[in-house]
């Protein structure tokens, strides 16, 4: 664990996350896929969860301290979104997704993180703990969802970018539910 924890709080919301954004120079790949499959396309930028939920936009300056510290003795590194998954969750819900080499570093950076933020930890609850992700769309069916995994794959090309930093992003409610970035925390000294 990294310094301090924020305390047992159970204040969390949906309307925030802490999470990475690939550069936004990489995103035209990833958005074209997203805008035809992903029901969420408007609501989130392209981005991989950490914490989610977590707390609210109004303790942004509390948790952004501890993260500031932590953070600063973790050094920047390198991941590719390198392949086309897919989550099945219930009966017949199917969520595709960008898989990454390094994801062992992701891992590894969430924990520390959540060991700060112990209470936000849904992305820890699945039986395989968690998964660094990207989604990229939905599916009712298994088999639409992986006709759609080949024909994605096929002609998918990794992106490499560096995670050099970390960022609380917050929404308000519908209509103008867009996430936006509230805060950036960088890696590293």
């Amino acid at each position: 664990m990294f310094g301090k924890s924020l305390g047992k709080e159970k204040n969390k919301t949906h309307k925030t996350a802490l999470c990475i954004i690939p550069p936004k120079k990489l995103w035209q790949p990833i958005q074209a896929i997203r805008k035809k499959h992903d029901k969420q396309f408007y609501r989130w930028m392209p981005h991989i969860n950490l914490l989610y939920p977590f707390k609210p936009k109004s303790s942004f300056s509390l948790v952004l301290d501890v993260l500031v510290h932590a953070c600063s003795q973790i050094e920047p590194f390198y991941i590719t979104l390198s392949e086309i998954n897919y989550f099945k969750h219930g009966k017949q819900n199917f969520t595709l997704w960008l898989d990454m080499d390094n994801s062992d570093l992701l891992v590894r950076l969430q924990q520390s993180i959540w060991d700060l933020v112990p209470e936000c930890n849904e992305l820890n609850k699945y039986p395989s703990g968690y998964t660094p992700h990207l989604s990229i769309g939905q599916s009712k069916s298994g088999e639409k969802a992986l006709r759609l995994l080949e024909n994605l794959q096929a002609t998918w090309q990794p992106i490499r970018f560096q995670v050099k930093e970390l960022h609380l992003i917050w929404r308000k409610d519908p209509p103008n539910d867009r996430f936006r970035i509230g805060e950036t925390v960088r890696l590293g000294k």
